[in-house]
């Protein structure tokens, strides 16, 4: 497809554990590895990522196994990019694995921005075999609920849905996602999560779903107030062992898209009483 860095899988009889690669590691297992082989092939697409996105520094690839809430197996692999390489994961043979693969932009202004997204689940892993997986990173889908207008000193709330970005088949406690609500008199285009005034805590399952109860906009009046939503990939399954973690962020509305999530914000309506006594 057009736009989209690809990642594709190639048949390879040679395996090798991607935990003694550069930027690659295991980083949890209960399971035997070695029996199987999951065959990464990172290369650069003909064509350059859809404007008005940037491109990517680095893509990193996730492989995990769940049974039940329990993580059984996580590897990670990182590549620069753009770049042509195979990168093998040496994984137990066994059924139920998903992989996410997200690209990003490596270390800007401390932060490590989400620009793509894609995930297959029910992934197998064959003895003595490698399966050949094929992603095409796409621009993330969610989806959001605020209302138009609400009265200046009033309470509201705020819908956020982000599908199946990062999501589990499973009741995946390890999947944590915190989120950050900023509101504002203007609109800022950049990534960041300053100045947040509300977050919500962590957040699971196949759909995030997040509200911001008892939110009151008193500051501005006559006026809109904008939203921007830092959504933080916080849990260790994310991250290398040197990584800091919240840094892994997407931020909604997105820095290279134009796009708002604003209010309007009325002045509430009053009246004069008038008593007459004769």
């Amino acid at each position: 497809m057009k736009n989209h860095l690809l990642i594709m899988g190639i048949a390879v009889v040679v395996l090798f554990a991607a935990c003694g690669e550069s930027n690659n590691s295991i980083t949890k297992s209960e399971e035997q590895a070695g029996e199987g082989g999951v065959a990464f092939t990172f290369k650069s697409s003909q064509f350059k990522a859809a404007e008005p996105y940037p491109e990517p520094t680095n893509v990193r690839v996730f492989v995990r196994r769940y049974e039940g809430s329990n993580l059984k197996f996580n590897a990670l692999v990182d590549v620069n990019v753009p770049t042509d390489t195979t990168v093998i994961v040496s994984v137990p043979a066994n059924t139920g694995y998903q992989i996410d693969a997200i690209s990003y932009i490596a270390d800007l202004y401390n932060f490590k921005p989400i620009l793509k997204f894609d995930q297959v689940t029910g992934v197998s892993v064959v003895p003595d075999s490698i399966n050949n997986i094929a992603l095409t990173l796409e621009p993330i889908t969610a989806t959001f609920t605020v209302p138009d207008t609400v009265e200046k000193g009033d309470n509201f709330s705020i819908g956020a849905n982000f599908g199946n970005f990062m999501s589990s088949s499973t009741a995946d406690y390890q999947t944590k996602i915190l989120s950050y609500l900023r509101v504002d008199s203007t609109y800022t285009q950049g990534v960041t999560n300053a100045n947040s005034d509300y977050y919500d805590g962590y957040s699971y399952g196949n759909e995030v779903n997040l509200l911001w109860d008892n939110v009151s906009v008193t500051e501005f009046e006559g006026s809109y107030a904008y939203y921007q939503i830092v959504h933080k990939l916080s849990a260790d399954v994310f991250y290398r062992s040197d990584e800091s973690n919240f840094s892994f962020i997407y931020n909604y509305p997105n820095p290279y898209v134009d796009d708002t999530l604003k209010t309007f914000i009325k002045i509430p309506e009053g009246g004069i009483g008038v008593t007459v006594t004769y």
